[in-house]
């Protein structure tokens, strides 16, 4: 089985990835493939299952045909928090090109469309987060046994949480990572996105 998993930097994508990876007991990890297709490292466990992700990129850049397309997605209120509080401003490199501000909204818009369309299985972050329901629902649909392991780590990459670096590590959903945001709330790109009418529509996906 090959996984292809897509999301955005800051985004909760690693820790579902290393929760998928939990119930494959024999895989080969490949952590953010470039533009080129060569992953930034690799975690080579056996070679039944094959999982590569994708961060901020606008294609699959793998010679691989994954059986399943997954793209996680956060809010973008947390989401913009997050990156601000780790960069100092709201940028990152999209592809390999550095982007700021509105082009970050905008590339954002562009993940939620992809999540929503046929194309993906969309795992919503802030519902993976919080809900055991939820994530029972997704182990249904992957044909996954319950297995819960890694949702109080918190992981290397990215040099862990951007507000709580890994002192969380063994009680990870103790952190307040769906709220994040308030501490940027007067801040004029959250502002932006509470204003802009796409955004009002995808708060909604979010309960925000």
């Amino acid at each position: 089985m090959i996984y292809a998993v897509e999301h955005l930097q800051r985004s909760g994508g690693h820790a579902i990835i290393f929760w998928i990876i939990e119930h494959l007991n024999n895989y080969t990890f490949q952590n953010n493939l470039n533009m080129q297709g060569a992953p930034t490292d690799t975690i080579p466990k056996g070679n039944k299952n094959i999982i590569y992700s994708l961060e901020n990129k606008t294609k699959d850049t793998s010679s691989k045909t994954p059986d399943k397309r997954i793209l996680i997605l956060r809010d973008p209120l947390n989401w913009t928090a997050s990156i601000i509080k780790r960069r100092g401003n709201m940028s990152f490199y999209k592809n390999k090109k550095l982007i700021k501000d509105n082009e970050c909204l905008e590339f954002y818009k562009d993940y939620y469309n992809k999540y929503k369309s046929k194309e993906y299985y969309g795992i919503n972050y802030n519902k993976w987060f919080s809900s055991s329901e939820y994530r029972r629902e997704i182990e249904a649909d992957f044909g996954f046994d319950k297995n819960d392991k890694s949702m109080t780590k918190v992981l290397k990459y990215g040099s862990g949480s951007s507000f709580d670096g890994n002192k969380f590590d063994g009680k990870a959903q103790n952190m307040k990572t769906l709220e994040r945001w308030q501490k940027f709330k007067d801040h004029p790109i959250i502002l932006k996105i509470q204003t802009d009418e796409e955004f009002k529509e995808i708060l909604k996906e979010f309960n925000l």
